[in-house]
């Protein structure tokens, strides 16, 4: 066996071992091979040290056939030749097998050995110093890996390769053929180039190969751009056929950790050509995005467009036992279980509340399951049984949203489809998607406005309850606070969810046209007599627009009467803080929209709640089967009137209503 090919199996040893994957089940899955290589490997002499002799199974375009065969692989094995580009070529190839599902799994990258230095010694001329190494990547769909709990580094959104063909040169493409090929990855891709904060550039080390590939860069990513993507590079010797590949393993690193990489030695230019110097946190806060590719030297550059990961999905396993020692049991059970590849994880384990020996752990793999068991174990942790029905769901109102929240929930599948539900009931009256919403690169006034902030926390809230009773965790009541109460009807069940996106986007609509712009809302603490004897209170200049608690209320009205009573209760030591919305709600003026708000919104389409919902508008007494009122402010809480607090709170509720049953959400 040749150094090269030693060196193949190695490393796809180690990349099988990092995903988890005994090499002996690679048989029962449809496993592709996709191996780069360059020119022939060392060849035998003669005894005398002569001409060489050709051995059979030396050649590197032989290495994927042996490395099927030692593997037990059933897939394609194919060896890529094209020259620096052939492992970038390799995981391109392996990337369109999987879209075409003609394999499940596929191990790609490329290894590069060269026999020896050069006959004469020396180490002169215009041409680059080599290095040896090599990389494997294993590849799957992600909807597959993201099933499966899979550590997943990065994706692979697009990829392109590119022969100039009657306009390449001999020696490597042009600046014009180099930029397509960047286009036509990023186009397969669906993502614009504009997006991208980092490309990581294998260049050929010559003097024309690199600068017409900085070109290139700076004609499809720069494009007269301010904050132009990092370009970084990774060559401690020049590794042929596996220089894309290693590029490609930190490339992924880096979008998986959030840190641009170092490149040692750079000089840090303007624009496009900037290169960092030390490690840097990833710029933006948006979706992460990175490009790599390799001009190709002889004219067949390839470019991978690359996105970070998704949300890793950390799943709840909770046991119970009537002693330490049963619990101890469970636990080796179940990792027992895990190890040998069988279920280990199930819904309904959430709904077990038996013994007063418990540990809950979470973990997003079965081989984390043990550790992540037997740390949770050592701390020995006990608790009493508890009253079954103790889970209460809260759906908050607007002001806390910031940008970015909920965007890694998009990567668990529940959340996904119920976020996606949303949007699509959502989007025929708002005309904008929630989804591009949450998914914008930059922070911007648009959140901070009532008809893009509410819309979008009404999904989020519905689409995380929703998540949060897949994993079994039942609420005994729901309540909502403000117009949070509109997720909590939908949840309930009270509202279909088409009604409860029509309620919350003519509402905040209609907030916007009406009255956004010169009020404020603050949270005081205050108890509800401290906050009526206030004399901007009893003059009306500000509205008592909620009891959030004891000792806190909300206070409502014009920006500067609100700023001066801030001001105020500084100076007595009275904590107030300002709530993110551009009205002022619950107040006066929002009350005098009722009118119109129930003309445009014309009757509901009401149903029986399946949970027990507590309106904090009319602050009955939470039970299952009833109705919400069909018009007007009640049926969302977007109203200025605040009932007495009820003789319970709505945490007394959940704990004490009737047994909880299984959301129509």
């Amino acid at each position: 066996m040749g150094p090269h090919q030693r060196l193949a199996l190695q490393t796809a040893w180690a990349a099988l071992e990092d995903a988890r994957l005994v090499p002996e089940t690679l048989a029962a899955r449809r496993t592709g091979l996709f191996l780069g290589v360059t020119e022939p490997g060392s060849p035998a002499t003669g005894a005398d040290g002569g001409s060489p002799c050709p051995v059979p199974g030396w050649d590197d375009t032989t290495t994927a056939a042996r490395f099927a065969r030692a593997l037990g692989l059933d897939g394609p094995a194919l060896a890529v030749a094209a020259a620096n580009a052939s492992g970038l070529g390799a995981v391109h190839l392996a990337v369109r097998a999987l879209r075409e599902r003609t394999v499940d799994l596929a191990l790609a990258g490329g290894v590069h050995a060269p026999a020896g230095p050069a006959a004469d010694r020396r180490c002169d001329g215009p041409d680059p110093v080599r290095g040896a190494g090599g990389g494997v990547l294993v590849l799957r769909r992600l909807s597959d890996a993201l099933a499966t709990g899979d550590r997943v580094y990065a994706v692979i959104r697009g990829s392109a390769v590119h022969r100039a063909g009657a306009r390449g040169q001999a020696a490597a493409t042009g600046v014009r053929d180099r930029a397509d090929v960047l286009r036509a990855a990023w186009q397969d891709a669906g993502i614009s180039p504009r997006r991208v904060a980092y490309v990581e550039a294998v260049g050929s080390g010559t003097p024309p190969g690199d600068p017409t590939g900085a070109g290139a860069l700076r004609a499809v990513f720069a494009d007269g751009r301010a904050g132009a993507p990092r370009i970084g590079s990774t060559q401690g010797g020049h590794l042929r056929a596996a220089a894309g590949t290693v590029g490609l393993m930190k490339t992924a690193l880096a979008l998986y950790h959030g840190e641009l990489p170092a490149v040692p030695l750079a000089g840090a230019g303007e624009g496009h050509d900037a290169a960092a110097t030390e490690r840097t946190p990833w710029p933006g806060d948006g979706r992460r995005y990175a490009g790599v590719g390799d001009d190709g030297s002889d004219g067949a550059p390839v470019h991978l467009a690359l996105e970070e990961a998704p949300y890793r999905r950390r799943l709840f396993v909770p046991l119970a036992a009537d002693s330490a020692d049963g619990l101890r049991a469970a636990a080796d059970a179940l990792t027992g279980r895990a190890r040998a590849g069988g279920a280990w994880y199930a819904p309904e384990h959430l709904g077990r509340a038996a013994g007063a020996h418990r540990v809950v752990a979470t973990a997003g793999h079965p081989g984390d399951l043990s550790g992540a068991l037997d740390t949770h174990l050592a701390a020995r942790l006990q608790a009493p049984a508890a009253r079954p029905d103790a889970l209460a769901f809260c759906f908050s109102g607007p002001g806390s949203q910031w940008h970015g929240m909920g965007r890694d929930l998009l990567g668990e599948p529940v959340f996904r489809a119920a976020f996606d539900a949303c949007d699509q009931a959502l989007r025929p009256y708002t005309g904008w998607s929630v989804t591009e919403e949450l998914l914008a690169d930059r922070a911007g006034p648009r959140l901070g406005r009532t008809d893009v902030a509410q819309p979008l926390l009404f999904a989020l809230q519905t689409a995380l309850a929703r998540t949060l009773g897949e994993w079994g965790a039942e609420p005994g009541v729901v309540f909502g606070q403000s117009v949070g109460e509109v997720a909590a009807a939908v949840f309930a069940g009270a509202l279909p969810l088409d009604e409860g996106a029509r309620l919350i986007a003519v509402w905040s609509r209609l907030v916007t046209e009406r009255a956004a712009g010169d009020g404020a809302l603050t949270v005081c603490e205050l108890s509800v007599e401290e906050a009526e004897s206030l004399p901007v209170v009893r003059a009306g200049r500000l509205s008592l627009a909620g009891h959030l608690a004891p000792g806190q209320v909300c206070l409502s009205g014009p920006r500067e009467a609100v700023g001066t009573l801030e001001r105020d209760l500084e100076g007595l030591g009275v904590r107030a803080v300002r709530v993110n919305i551009d009205h002022a709600a619950h107040s006066a003026r929002l009350a005098r929209l009722a009118p119109e708000f129930e003309r445009r919104l014309g009757a509901l389409r009401t149903r029986p709640t399946a949970v027990p919902f507590w309106s904090t508008a009319t602050g009955a007494t939470p039970r299952a089967r009833t109705s919400v009122p069909r018009t007007g402010p009640a049926a969302c809480a977007p109203r200025c009137g605040l009932p007495r607090p009820p003789a319970r709170s709505p945490a007394d509720a959940a704990c004490g209503s009737s047994r909880s049953r299984r959301t129509p959400w």
